[in-house]
């Protein structure tokens, strides 16, 4: 997604199958490692605000989301510019049900989505 003109094909694709599936808007989950201020921080950022407004121009009254992690802090590799994403659609998803993710040792029983890490974000 690096390149402009791979970027516009994806776009142009996803607004397409929209269209003729009579669709509202598009949810984009990326879920990839991204390293923070690195080109592709950068492009994703690019990505969800040229996806919005290919949709809004095209697709009138359509939606983009966006999932982001449940913490902003890099969680699972995720450094993405969760402010300006945020502003460059219409709303962000935020995944709050796996947050015991990347369990590396022994895997021990505890709540999915526990209240006071999800509240905090931390």
């Amino acid at each position: 997604m690096v390149d402009p003109a791979n970027r516009t094909a994806w776009i142009t694709s996803k607004k397409d199958l929209a269209k003729r599936q009579f669709m509202d808007g598009i949810n984009i989950d990326i879920e990839q490692e991204v390293a923070d201020s690195s080109p592709e921080y950068y492009t994703l950022t690019a990505l969800v605000k040229e996806t919005t407004e290919a949709f809004h121009r095209e697709i009138p009254g359509s939606q983009v989301s966006f999932d982001v992690a449940w913490s902003p802090k890099c969680i699972d590799g995720r450094c993405y510019d969760y402010t300006a994403i945020a502003e460059s659609c219409d709303l962000l998803f935020v995944m709050s049900y796996d947050e015991q993710s990347q369990i590396w040792g022994d895997c021990v029983a505890m709540a999915n989505a526990p209240f006071n890490q999800t509240q905090s974000g931390k």
